[in-house]
């Protein structure tokens, strides 16, 4: 607070000390607010890169690579029927219990969606392995969500390098 000319205290004035001191807290808090701009611009770029590396490398050889298993076209049979018949049911199982003209192995949901796929791009392996693949890149912002809620931004990161690193350390025919 300033003094007038008989030494009294003037309010609602400040000293030059406490305006440099309010400019400097200013500063340091631009300066904070700066900073955390910049780590979540970081955390973008390195969450949007490993998206991207996800993507990349799920895609390449989706088609042939892992050979196609067992438990694949199976699942995939019911989609194909909808897609192709109007009809949710297997043709694998035709003469058990009409299980050609109902499915009842399996939540509905993903054979929506595969329908979906199937009607839009054809049918084929790379159609078929593309849903799981794309659900999985929607999953990984989910996991880096959770993982920066228990501790922070570099858990979250780390939780969706180990998900996209991981898949690769396992049986080599293994598909994730």
């Amino acid at each position: 607070m300033l003094r007038d000319y008989n030494g009294t205290l003037v309010p609602g004035q400040m000293t030059r000390q406490a305006i440099a001191a309010n400019s400097i807290q200013k500063r340091k808090s631009s300066l904070r607010h700066d900073r955390l701009v910049t780590m979540r611009a970081h955390t973008r770029l390195f969450l949007g890169l490993l998206l991207l590396f996800y993507w990349a490398v799920s895609l390449d050889g989706l088609a042939v690579y892992p050979p196609v298993g067992e438990d694949e076209p199976w699942i995939a049979a019911a989609p194909f029927k909808l897609a192709t018949e109007g009809v949710f049911g297997s043709d694998l199982f035709a003469g058990y219990y009409g299980m050609a003209q109902r499915h009842y192995q399996h939540q509905p949901a993903f054979h929506l969606l595969q329908a979906g796929v199937f009607r839009l791009a054809g049918v084929g392996v790379f159609q078929m392995r593309f849903l799981p693949v794309t659900l999985g890149l929607l999953l990984l912002p989910l996991s880096f969500a959770v993982g920066r809620q228990m501790k922070g931004r570099g858990v979250g990161l780390l939780t969706v390098g180990l998900l996209c690193v991981l898949r690769f350390s396992g049986d080599p025919g293994a598909s994730g």
